[in-house]
C-alpha cells in the first residue's frame, strides 16, 4: 500500500482543526509548535497526554512520527495514535489506518486499516474518506473507491475530486465517463489545484469528453505549470518542441523541460538530455546531454537509461564502454522499453560488453518486436526464418517480416513479398507478392527489384513477360546466390518462364542445397517425397530432409519424424520419429510440441509420461495450438501429470474452441456440470486474463 504513503503526511500536517476548546495547556502547546519550538511544545502536551487527552494523544503521536522535538520513532507515534484513536479520535484514527497500510510502527494489516480509517470516515472526517478511498483503490476494490471519494470530494477535498475524476477516466468502480471526469476535474481546477489543471489539459489534449484543443490545453497546462507542477512544466516543454497549439519554440521548450528537470522529474531530464545531443533551443553539448540522462537514469526513468546506452555504445559524451551500456540498456529492457530490449538483444547476439547468446537475444527481440518495434521485428523475422535462438518457422517470419514491411521497412516490404510469391507461412498471393515488391522497389531496396523477376513471371498486375522473368533470376542464380538459385529451380519445376523440367530444378535446387541453402534442401526433399514429374524416392526425400533437419530446421525435423513414423523412404522407427519431433519442438515447432505431447501421452515411440505431455503441450498451447490446448485441458480434467484443477482445464478448453476447435465444446459443457457457479467465474476470468496476454 505504499501509494497512501503520500497521503499520510498530508493526513498529518494538514488535518482540519479540532473543534473542542483547547485547555490552557494545549493552547500553549500549539502556540509552541507554530513558533517552531518543538520541545516546549512536547512538554506541555505530555502531561494532557497522559491524563487521557485524545488531542494531546494525537499532537504527541505527531511530533514522533515527524521526529518534531523528540528523535523519530514510528512505534511510539503508533501508541500515542492508537490511544487517541481508541477514544473515537477521527483524525488518529485516520492516521493510525494508513500506518497499518504502511507498516509503520506496527506490521501491516489490512483489516485493520479499514477498520480505523472507516471509523474515521463514518464520521464523516473527510481526510479519512479520501484516505479510504486510496485504501480501496490499491487493493482493487474500485466501487469503494468510488464510494469514498465521492463523500470526500462533495465535502470539497480537491485530492479527492480528482480521484474521483480518475476513476470516471479509467472506468474504475463506474462505468467510464469522460464528461463526469471533466466535471470533477473542473471543481477541484476552479479552486487552482494545479494536478486538477494538469488533468482538464490531458483531457483537451486528448479529446477526452471534449473537442480535441491544444490552445485550451495548452493553458491548462501553463496554469499548472505556474504552480511548479513538474509534470505539467515537462508537458508544456513538449508541447513548445512540437508546435502544438503554440508555433513550436525549442528555446522556451527547453525553459521549460528544465524548470520540471530542476524539480527532479526524470522524464523532463531524459527531454532536456534530448535538446542537448540534438543542439535544439540550446547549444549542442553531449557531455550535458549525458549528464542529464544519467540523472533521470539512475532514478529508473527507462528512455533515459536506453538514451544512456545509446550515448555510451557510440562514446558520445563519454568513454565508449559496451558493459556499461549493457548495464543501461538491460535495467531499461527489463522495464519494457521496446528499444532497450532490441539494443540489448544486438549486444547479446554480437557478444559486445556482455557474453554471446542467441536465444537471450532472441527472448529480448521478442519483446521488443511485440511492442512495435520495427527492427526488432525485422531481426526477429530473419531470427524465426533461420532458427536463430528459436526454433524455425517461416510461419512465424512471414508473421514479424509483414508487421516490419507495414511500418515502411523496404527490406522487410521486399521479403513479404517473396514469402506472399512463394507462399511460405502465408497463403501463397501472386497479387500481394507484387504489391509488397513494388512498394519496396520503389524505395530502391535491390533484393526487391531483384524480384521483380517474379513479378514478370507471374503478370499479376503487370504484363506478363517470363523472358524477362528467368534473365533475372538466371543472372542471379549463375553468380552462385543461392536464394536466385532455389527460385530459378522453382521456375523449372513449375514450367514458369522456362520449358518444365524436373531435372533442371533439381539442378538448381542440388546447387542451392549443396551451398547448405536449408530451404533448397527442404524443397528438394519434397520433390523426391512427391515424384513431381520423377520418379518419386523416398530414400532421397529422407536424405534431404535429413540434411535440412541437421541443420536445425524445425520444417524438416518434423517432415523427417513423419517419414519415420510412417516408414517412408526409412524403417519405420517410432523412436526415430519422436526424436526428430522432439528436436522440432525443442525449437518451438508448435505441431511438433503437439505430437510430442500426444506421443508421451500414449507412449508413442517413448516411454508413457503424463507430465512430460502436459510440458508438451502447454508449449504448443502458449504458441496458440488450438488441438493442445484442448489436450491440456483434458489432462487438466483428469489430474494426469499435473494436479487435477477444473478451473484451468475449462479455460484451456475456452480457448481452444476460440482458436477453432470446436470439438471441445461438448468436454467443456460436461465440465461445467461438475463445477460451482465460482469456479466457473474464476474460469472465464482466468480464460480472457490468458487471451488478453497471449494476444500481444
Amino acid at each position: 500500500m505504499r501509494q497512501i504513503l503520500g497521503i499520510v503526511f498530508f493526513v498529518i500536517l494538514a488535518l482540519s482543526p479540532v473543534s473542542v476548546a483547547a485547555s490552557a495547556g494545549f493552547e500553549k502547546g500549539e502556540i509552541a509548535y507554530d513558533a517552531g519550538d518543538y520541545t516546549k511544545a512536547f512538554k506541555e502536551w505530555k502531561p494532557l497526554a497522559e491524563q487521557g487527552d485524545a488531542r494531546a494523544q494525537y499532537k504527541i503521536g505527531t511530533m514522533f512520527f515527524e521526529g518534531k522535538g523528540v528523535a523519530q520513532d514510528y512505534d511510539r507515534a503508533f501508541r500515542w495514535y492508537r490511544l487517541a484513536a481508541e477514544q473515537g479520535y477521527a483524525q488518529a484514527q485516520t492516521v493510525l489506518g494508513i500506518m497499518y497500510a504502511e507498516g509503520l510502527g506496527v506490521a501491516p494489516n489490512e483489516e485493520q486499516t479499514l477498520k480505523w480509517i472507516r471509523l474515521a470516515a463514518d464520521q464523516g472526517e473527510v481526510d479519512a474518506q479520501l484516505a479510504l478511498g486510496g485504501v480501496y483503490e490499491v487493493i482493487r476494490d474500485y466501487q469503494g473507491a468510488v464510494k469514498w471519494y465521492r463523500k470526500a470530494a462533495e465535502q470539497g477535498r480537491e485530492e479527492a475530486q480528482i480521484g474521483l475524476g480518475n476513476m470516471f477516466v479509467r472506468g474504475l468502480g463506474v462505468d467510464q465517463d469522460y464528461k463526469k471526469a471533466i466535471k470533477w476535474y473542473q471543481i477541484a481546477a476552479d479552486q487552482g489545484n494545479a494536478l486538477a489543471q494538469y488533468s482538464m489539459g490531458n483531457m483537451y489534449s486528448d479529446g477526452l469528453g471534449v473537442k480535441q484543443d491544444h490552445q485550451q490545453a495548452f493553458q491548462l497546462y501553463k496554469q499548472a505549470a505556474k504552480q511548479d507542477l513538474a509534470l505539467a512544466q515537462n508537458y508544456l516543454g513538449f508541447m513548445y518542441e512540437n508546435g502544438l497549439g503554440i508555433p513550436k519554440d525549442n528555446e522556451k521548450a527547453v525553459k521549460w523541460y528544465r524548470l520540471a528537470a530542476e524539480q527532479g522529474y526524470t522524464e523532463a531530464q531524459n527531454n532536456l538530455g534530448n535538446m542537448y545531443r540534438s543542439g535544439q533551443g540550446v547549444e549542442k553539448n553531449e557531455k550535458i546531454a549525458v549528464e542529464w540522462y544519467r540523472k533521470a537514469a539512475e532514478r529508473d526513468d527507462v528512455a533515459a537509461q536506453t538514451n544512456l546506452g545509446v550515448m555510451l555504445v557510440n562514446g558520445l559524451g563519454v568513454e565508449q564502454s559496451f558493459k556499461q551500456a549493457a548495464k543501461w540498456y538491460r535495467k531499461a529492457a527489463e522495464q519494457g522499453d521496446a528499444s532497450a530490449q532490441f539494443y540489448l538483444g544486438n549486444l547479446l547476439a554480437h557478444g559486445k560488453g556482455i557474453v554471446q547468446d542467441d536465444e537471450q537475444a532472441f527472448k529480448w527481440y521478442q519483446m521488443a518486436a511485440n511492442q512495435g518495434e520495427v527492427r526488432a521485428q525485422f531481426v526477429l523475422a530473419h531470427n524465426f526464418e533461420n532458427g536463430v535462438g528459436v526454433a524455425q518457422s517461416l510461419k512465424q517470419a512471414f508473421k514479424w517480416y509483414q508487421m516490419a514491411a507495414e511500418q515502411g521497412d523496404s527490406e522487410a516490404q521486399g521479403i513479404v513479398g517473396f514469402k506472399f510469391e512463394k507462399g511460405q507461412g502465408v497463403e501463397q498471393s501472386y497479387e500481394q507478392a507484387i504489391k509488397w515488391y513494388l512498394m519496396a522497389a520503389e524505395q530502391g531496396d535491390a533484393s526487391a527489384q531483384y524480384n521483380l523477376g517474379l513479378m514478370y513471371d507471374t503478370g499479376q498486375g503487370i504484363a506478363q513477360d517470363l523472358t524477362q522473368a528467368s534473365k533475372w533470376y538466371k543472372l542471379a542464380a549463375e553468380q552462385g546466390v543461392a536464394l536466385a538459385q532455389l527460385n530459378l529451380g522453382y521456375m523449372y519445376e513449375t514450367g514458369g518462364g522456362v520449358a518444365q523440367d524436373y531435372k533442371q530444378a533439381g539442378k538448381w535446387y542440388r546447387l542451392a542445397a549443396e551451398q547448405g541453402d536449408i530451404q533448397a534442401q527442404y524443397n528438394l526433399g519434397i520433390m523426391f517425397h512427391e515424384g513431381k514429374g520423377i520418379t518419386t524416392d523416398l530414400e532421397q526425400a529422407a536424405h534431404w530432409y535429413r540434411m535440412a533437419a541437421r541443420q536445425g530446421d524445425a520444417l524438416a525435423q518434423y517432415s523427417l519424424g513423419n517419414m519415420y513414423r510412417e516408414g517412408q523412404g526409412v524403417a519405420q522407427d517410432i523412436g526415430k520419429a519422436f526424436d526428430w519431433y522432439y528436436r522440432a519442438a525443442e525449437q518451438g515447432m508448435v505441431d511438433a510440441q503437439n505430437n510430442v505431447g500426444f506421443m508421451f501421452s500414449k507412449g508413442h515411440g517413448v516411454e508413457r509420461n503424463f507430465k512430460e505431455a502436459a510440458k508438451w503441450f502447454r508449449m504448443a498451447a502458449e504458441q496458440g495450438h488450438a488441438m493442445s490446448q484442448g489436450s491440456l485441458g483434458f489432462m487438466y480434467s483428469k489430474g494426469y501429470g499435473v494436479l487435477q484443477d477444473y478451473r484451468t482445464a475449462y479455460m484451456y478448453y475456452s480457448i481452444s474452441i476460440k482458436h477453432g476447435n470446436e470439438r471441445n465444446r461438448g468436454k467443456r459443457n460436461q465440465l461445467a456440470n461438475l463445477m460451482s457457479t465460482q469456479q466457473i467465474s474464476d474460469a472465464v476470468k482466468m480464460t480472457e486474463e490468458w487471451m488478453e496476454t497471449h494476444s500481444k
